[in-house]
C-alpha cells in the first residue's frame, strides 16, 4: 500500500511542473512551445507558480495508486495459487 502511494506521490510532484504548463498551454495563457510558455509564465508569475495544484494532484495519485497497488499484489496472490 505505502510503496505504491510514494510512487504515485513522487510521479506528481516530478510532473506537476509540465502538467502546470500544459494546462496553461490548453487555456491559451502560453505560448507555442512548452518552453515558450514556461519561461512566459515562469517570468511572469514567479517559480513557485509551477507547483500550484500539487497539494490536490499529489494526494489524489497518492491514494489511487496506493489502492491500485493493494488490489494488483492481492490479485496476484489470488491468480498464483
Amino acid at each position: 500500500f505505502l510503496g505504491g502511494g510514494l510512487g504515485g506521490f513522487i510521479s506528481a510532484v516530478i510532473n506537476n511542473p509540465i502538467d502546470v504548463v500544459k494546462s496553461r498551454i490548453q487555456a491559451g495563457e502560453g505560448g507555442v512551445s512548452i518552453i515558450q510558455c514556461l519561461r512566459q509564465t515562469v517570468n511572469e508569475h514567479g517559480i513557485k507558480v509551477l507547483t500550484h495544484g500539487i497539494t490536490a494532484r499529489s494526494s489524489r495519485l497518492f491514494l489511487s495508486q496506493a489502492i491500485q497497488f493493494s488490489v494488483v499484489d492481492k490479485l496476484a496472490h489470488v491468480f498464483s495459487g
